[in-house]
């Protein structure tokens, strides 16, 4: 084997796996981030995770109709994934 070549494999290697840790850092971080929102609205507010998580998806389908429509709608690849991701959100209940 080239000495060179296992060298850049080293390097690329080392560079995946520290990228690989520091997306999980920022999931972790994120995920109780999001935790401590959720306890601190319920706790002050008495708002439960099924009513934020309605008003997620509400936000979320208001932004992909948005998009469906700054797209046109003609069934382009990118209206037709945005037009899918509003029948889920509804088909799951979070849009009314």
């Amino acid at each position: 084997m080239d000495l060179p070549l296992l060298i850049g494999a080293l390097i690329v290697a080392a560079l995946l796996f520290l990228a690989l840790i520091n997306i999980i850092k920022v999931a972790i971080k994120t995920a109780f981030t999001i935790a401590i929102v959720v306890f601190v609205l319920q706790v002050l507010t008495g708002i439960g995770p099924e009513e934020l998580a309605t008003q997620v998806g509400k936000i979320i389908g208001a932004a992909m109709g948005w998009v469906i429509d700054f797209f046109g709608g003609d069934g382009s690849e990118e209206a037709i994934e945005g037009e899918a991701m509003l029948w889920l959100f509804n088909y799951l209940g979070y849009l009314h």
